[in-house]
């Protein structure tokens, strides 16, 4: 555990980094405007299950989601994943997700689809890209979303089957 601790920070120290020096570098102005009301970062909390080599698992995640721009969202999520039997296995998934949205930040609807790529701390489960879908509904600037995401493990290493995920989040976010 004290390791995943040590891990989660390092994680989160070089994703708000990263975005740090994101926003920095891209134009200020206009963007505000494309970004739903200058709601330019979301953060969401969620799970999701699959099932690789017979056995069922969960995950965890807590993702950090840049606006780019209106149908643009960077996005960077930590993540643990728990299958009994299996050794525990902790990494960041990161995609740049294309958004059709309707409404504004504070109500509406979003439907998204991403390429990504999914680092890992474990060799048994090999760092992979992904694809991945969903849905979100915005209500009183809470989301609620759900989705699928595949992760192409067979691009990355034969005869090893591409695992499936369905995932649930819930998320808010704010001005930067």
């Amino acid at each position: 555990m004290r390791t995943f601790i040590l891990r989660f920070k390092t994680g989160v120290v070089a994703i708000a980094t990263v975005l740090a020096s994101t926003s920095m570098l891209l134009p200020t102005q206009g963007w505000a405007q494309e970004s739903s009301d200058n709601q330019r970062l979301r953060i969401d909390i969620g799970a999701s299950t699959g099932n690789r080599n017979g056995s069922t698992y969960t995950e965890a995640n807590v993702g950090i989601n840049l606006l780019a721009t209106k149908n643009i969202t960077w996005r960077n999520s930590l993540f643990g994943r728990f299958q009994s039997g299996s050794k525990e296995v902790y990494g960041i998934d990161t995609s740049i997700r294309g958004v059709l949205e309707t409404g504004d930040y504070r109500n509406g609807l979003s439907l998204f689809v991403a390429p990504g790529y999914r680092f890992t701390t474990e060799s048994s489960v090999d760092p992979a890209p992904f694809g991945e879908a969903g849905l979100t509904v915005r209500a009183g600037g809470i989301s609620i979303g759900g989705g699928i995401k595949t992760i192409f493990n067979e691009w990355v290493k034969n005869g090893v089957e591409n695992d499936t995920q369905y995932f649930v989040t819930l998320g808010g976010g704010f001005g930067v």
